[in-house]
């Protein structure tokens, strides 16, 4: 499923971004106030280490918990190309 591309994608770009292997499969679930929450606090931590805001927030749909809220590949694609 493209979707779960869309993931595991979002997950690869903060890894190499960051330089920390975490386990946002299980992170993004355990936090305590939802996973809307754990992925402000990664954009909020990207955007301190100096990425954009545009970017960050990409990011962020890449990781989206339900898989309808993921953009397409296309999408994707064109955002990347924008931030």
């Amino acid at each position: 499923d493209e979707k779960v591309d869309i993931w595991a994608l979002g997950c690869l770009m903060y890894t190499l971004m960051t330089q920390k292997a975490r386990n946002i499969n299980y992170e993004i679930y355990a936090h305590p106030q939802g996973p809307a929450a754990f992925l402000q606090g990664l954009q909020s931590d990207m955007m301190a280490a100096g990425y954009s805001k545009c970017f960050t927030t990409l990011l962020c749909k890449l990781m989206a918990p339900a898989p309808e809220h993921r953009p397409s590949a296309e999408v994707a694609l064109h955002d990347i190309a924008d931030s």
